[in-house]
């Protein structure tokens, strides 16, 4: 399983708090306060109070998830800690952001289906962050190259893709977000309730023309969080517990 990795925001700078497995969890704590010794502290700022908000992000696709060229690639989540932070930071009354991430470099979309292993550990992470009042808030699902090298993936790409959003919804919840970044004309022919799509086909790519610079990241990042934005106020029912 991916590590699970808490992270708390200082200002707008974000540090590592603790490794646990297979989950991502961004929180808010105040800065401290630095004043002359002379003079007593001010009263910290009020806290905004709780809401219990979607918080829960599913990072799933192939190799533009996992991140290439990228300081985190490492960490196999590509955008998804830039795409926590904005949301944070544009939204102070939400608490905690928690990252599931199960992106895998170089597989293929048949891989996602349902009874496959990709799609199975999904599954179960998805299952596993639905704890403690955590709720649902959105799949991230971003491409890469592997189903590019043949016709007969490009073929099939927009059913398969159709068909794992459709299972994903059976087994967790009929009207899941979804937020798909486009790199293939297929992904655009996919037309479905509650699915955003970014149109993110321009520079700044890698020579290779598939995967996404750092600075692409960044923007994907943006894109991502200026879509969801609009939806975060939304209170969404818990997980299916079917299957």
């Amino acid at each position: 399983m991916a590590p699970l990795i808490s992270l708390l925001r200082q200002s707008t700078t974000f540090t590592v708090l603790a490794v646990l497995t297979g989950l991502i969890v961004l929180s808010e704590t105040q800065p401290p306060t630095s004043v002359p010794p002379s003079q007593p502290p001010p009263p910290p700022p009020p806290s905004p109070p709780p809401v219990n908000l979607p918080n829960v992000f599913l990072l799933a696709g192939q190799s533009n998830m996992v991140g290439h060229g990228d300081a985190q690639k490492t960490v196999g989540i590509g955008p998804g800690i830039p795409f926590a932070s904005k949301v944070l930071e544009l939204t102070p009354e939400m608490q905690a952001v928690k990252l599931v991430p199960c992106a895998r470099d170089m597989c293929h979309l048949h891989q996602w289906q349902r009874r496959e292993d990709l799609y199975d550990d999904l599954i179960a992470r998805a299952k596993a962050a639905d704890q403690n009042g955590s709720q649902l808030a959105a799949l991230l699902w971003r491409q890469g190259g592997a189903d590019g090298f043949r016709i007969e993936d490009t073929e099939n790409y927009r059913l398969k893709l159709v068909q794992f959003f459709e299972d994903l919804r059976n087994d967790l919840h009929p009207s899941l977000l979804i937020i798909m970044e486009i790199v293939r004309d297929s992904q655009l022919a996919v037309d479905m309730l509650n699915l955003m799509k970014i149109d993110h086909r321009g520079p700044p790519y890698m020579p290779d023309r598939t995967h996404v610079t750092p600075d692409g990241q960044v923007l994907v990042r943006e894109l991502m969080a200026e879509v969801y934005l609009p939806r975060i106020l939304t209170p969404r029912p818990p997980l299916s517990k079917a299957r």
